[in-house]
């Protein structure tokens, strides 16, 4: 894609977003399609940063679209916000450390502001439901907490994985409860987890004990802590350095056909063996194939029915529980 399909693409976005209503899921997926899209462009690009908050407006939409948004709508106008940024990055040139701040290294802050962290429960919320989490959290934490101290002397695939299921169910319940910036940092964590190297042990601390602050003050038992903005720019500095091969910006060369010697191997194309649990490996097939198969039912209904709601819900839903 060139800059200019580049421009255009995002330019199209943003007008899709002035114009975007929360109950229209067909144009929504559109947006969600437009920016996954865009995303991949920008990871070519070595836009790193970029690709971060694209990744993070299409996941935002789609959890819109899977009705677990309390406010999509103010929501909406937050990744309006964040397009407006990257159009100055694709479109006037500008270097994506003068948009979004250095955030290349651990220690480098988001911003100067130091805002306090606050938390409201949204009116959907049951206080039961509430109080049933935030109890729970206690040893959940804890039990967190030891798993990360014992990444060095567990950190076998299958603990790995583990380890990133916490994260993922805690992102989930925080998600759905109004935690937004919890859910923030367990996604971030979790992508971390999820490249197969073992991540800084004293980060992974850091998220945990600021979930812990966040979850004490709501429940009474101490001051609300500063913004996470700082510790989540730091945690997707991490990210990016974790899955970076060669230096931003430097373009793939293939091998040539003629170039002497025998050709490489494609080792891309080797499949590697499966490291987890036989059970749970099988029982995930099953239950992927049949999300599989209700998902591929639903894209019938919309090629009749594009304009069906439920059908489009029904195949995010299917999509996103697969990936989980």
């Amino acid at each position: 894609m060139s800059r200019e399909d580049a421009v255009q693409l995002i330019e199209s976005i943003a007008e899709a977003l002035v114009f975007a209503d929360p109950a229209d899921l067909p144009a929504l997926a559109a947006i969600h399609t437009q920016l996954e899209n865009l995303k991949k462009e920008a990871e070519t690009a070595g836009l790193d940063q970029t690709a971060i908050h694209l990744r993070d407006s299409a996941y935002t939409v789609e959890k819109i679209v899977l009705g677990e948004v309390a406010d999509p709508a103010s929501a909406l106008a937050q990744i309006g916000q964040t397009i407006g940024t990257i159009q100055r990055i694709l479109r006037d040139g500008l270097p994506e450390d003068a948009v979004f701040g250095d955030t290349s290294g651990v220690t480098a802050p988001l911003s100067t502001d130091r805002q306090q962290w606050h938390y409201e429960r949204p009116a959907y919320v049951d206080d039961a439901i509430l109080t049933e989490f935030l109890t729970r959290q206690d040893s959940e934490l804890t039990e967190l907490e030891s798993d990360i101290l014992a990444i060095e002397q567990k950190g076998t695939p299958e603990f790995m994985a583990d380890l990133k299921r916490r994260f993922h169910t805690l992102k989930g319940e925080s998600g759905l409860l109004g935690f937004p910036d919890i859910e923030k940092l367990c996604h971030a964590a979790e992508d971390l987890l999820a490249e197969g190297q073992k991540p800084e042990i004293d980060l992974l601390l850091e998220v945990k004990d600021w979930i812990r602050r966040a979850l004490d003050a709501v429940m009474g038992r101490g001051d609300y802590p500063e913004s996470p903005d700082n510790l989540l720019a730091r945690l997707r500095g991490t990210e990016s350095k974790s899955t970076d091969s060669a230096p931003a910006g430097t373009p793939s060369v293939p091998q040539s056909d003629t170039a002497d010697g025998p050709p490489a191997e494609d080792k891309s194309s080797v499949a590697k063996p499966l490291t987890g649990d036989p059970d749970l490996i099988k029982d995930f097939i099953v239950e992927a194939g049949e999300h599989l198969e209700a998902a591929d039912l639903h894209l019938l209904e919309l090629e009749s029915d594009p304009n069906n709601e439920d059908a489009i819900n029904a195949v995010f839903r299917a999509f996103h529980t697969i990936k989980g």
